[in-house]
């Protein structure tokens, strides 16, 4: 039969969890508010990172290390305890380019970012002229073929805008969407939010500084633009050499990728469809 412990080894005992729970206590609420230990054994906060894609499938890397790849439902990361300090983020994906940005993590701040990839080969899809009696398009036109009336509406969209009082403040140099506002000044693209200034796309702020407007670097003037459909953070651009995405985001690793390469291109955005002008050619843009 197990003997009742003495007054001493109870106060032993009762001494030693409580100076335990003080020791302990601090700690545990140090680690719960960010607080972690230094190269130098010395305590500072940590920050967080938040990762977000469209697609399932995609590989995600910090300072080249493999954190996680994205699935059906779950398409977004959050990484959390990490030191202040700059991080390498790069996705990957089979058949798509790969997209990489250089965050910088605060204390007590999740750094975002949300990607894009666009796949090696985007699909065109032509839209011919004419069509036969049963509706399928053609090339030429014969007694029994009439105009593609898809291609006679976006044959409309590469016209020049008719000015009118009443125009919409939307044109070929400017556009708007929501509180974001696009405009073309001498061939370069100045991106501005308008709207209430606590509502801010965070790539307009960095560790709590913010600005009011980001000019978007590009390899040559920008020809022709619009906003990447379905995204507020991306546009299109025409260039000299051909049509693509860039991030409105300018932090160091601003992504760059191309729909198509050439020459004598034009682009529009109609219901959220894009679609391109080769010379006299009609595509709309599988993405």
């Amino acid at each position: 039969m197990m003997q009742p412990l003495s007054r001493n080894k109870r106060r032993g005992y009762i001494f030693f969890f409580s100076l335990l729970f003080i020791i302990i206590t601090p700690i545990l609420i140090l680690y719960a508010t960010g607080y972690r230990f230094t190269d130098t054994f010395s305590l500072g906060r940590t920050g967080g990172l938040y990762i977000s894609t469209n697609q399932s499938g995609v590989q995600i890397y910090v300072n080249n290390k493999l954190i996680r790849e994205t699935g059906i439902f779950q398409k977004n990361i959050f990484v959390q305890n990490l030191k202040p300090g700059t991080f390498a983020i790069e996705t990957r994906k089979d058949g798509f380019i790969s997209w990489k940005k250089e965050l910088m993590i605060y204390p007590e701040t999740v750094a975002e970012a949300r990607t894009f990839m666009l796949p090696n080969d985007v699909i065109l899809n032509e839209i011919l002229p004419f069509v036969d009696t049963d509706g399928t398009p053609t090339t030429s036109l014969t007694i029994l073929k009439t105009k593609n009336p898809e291609f006679t509406d976006i044959t409309s969209i590469f016209l020049p805008p008719k000015i009118t009082k009443k125009s919409a403040t939307t044109t070929l140099d400017t556009k708007i969407l929501g509180k974001l506002y696009l405009k073309k000044i001498s061939g370069k693209l100045h991106a501005s939010w308008m709207g209430n200034q606590d509502e801010r796309p965070l790539y307009f702020c960095i560790n709590n500084i913010c600005r009011n407007e980001i000019i978007i670097q590009t390899s040559s003037s920008v020809r022709s633009f619009d906003f990447f459909p379905g995204r507020s953070d991306l546009v299109i651009v025409v260039l000299d050499s051909g049509i693509y995405v860039t991030e409105i985001d300018d932090s160091p690793g601003q992504n760059t990728q191309p729909i198509l390469n050439g020459t004598n291109l034009d682009m529009r955005v109609k219901d959220n469809i894009v679609y391109i002008k080769k010379e006299v050619t009609l595509y709309s843009v599988s993405l």
